[in-house]
């Protein structure tokens, strides 16, 4: 009887509580895509942090000195479009390369309002894109670490916008 009393006293005095979520990513992630025309692909990727307190971002798929390629998904544009009109999962249409990770968590630091900027080089041979192709690219993190003002936020996946990749057609065929 006593346990049933407390826990209808907890229920109550917690019904009034509300939880804070975080609605805004306190980093504002781009990402930039293109191919040369000597077949070089790149992927630039700019974090700014949009808050005024120091901001961490840990993860595996972080090295020391960048953001590593396999934190990049690569879709044929022409099937992703396909399976998304269809309802379907447009996954199937992920470029399939074997994900690195960084064998120890490294982390991102972000002064307020400071915007730093990665470069992700020889994409078309880490993803061997096809001549004539057109790829759809995003930045996608899993279990990131967030530190806001050195306080654990939480852990979550992130997320860029999607850029275009178009692998152009050999010289030859562009003459």
């Amino acid at each position: 009887m006593m346990k049933i009393l407390c826990f209808i006293i907890v229920a109550f005095a917690s019904f009034g509580v509300r939880s804070v979520e975080v609605i805004n990513s306190p980093v504002d992630i781009r990402l930039f895509s293109f191919c040369t025309i000597k077949k070089e692909c790149r992927i630039s990727i700019s974090l700014t942090n949009v808050t005024p307190y120091d901001v961490r971002l840990s993860s595996y798929y972080i090295s020391r000195d960048n953001i590593l390629r396999s934190s990049i998904l690569a879709f044929e544009a022409e099937k992703y479009h396909s399976l998304e009109a269809s309802g379907k999962d447009v996954y199937k249409s992920l470029v399939a390369v074997k994900a690195k990770v960084s064998k120890s968590l490294n982390s991102i630091i972000l002064k307020p309002q400071q915007t730093k900027y990665y470069d992700l080089v020889d994409i078309e041979n880490y993803f061997n894109f096809n001549v004539g192709t057109n790829y759809l690219v995003k930045l996608y993190i899993p279990h990131m670490s967030i530190y806001v003002d050195k306080k654990f936020v939480g852990t979550t996946s992130v997320k860029s916008n999607t850029g275009e990749i178009i692998f152009p057609a050999s010289e030859a065929e562009l003459r």
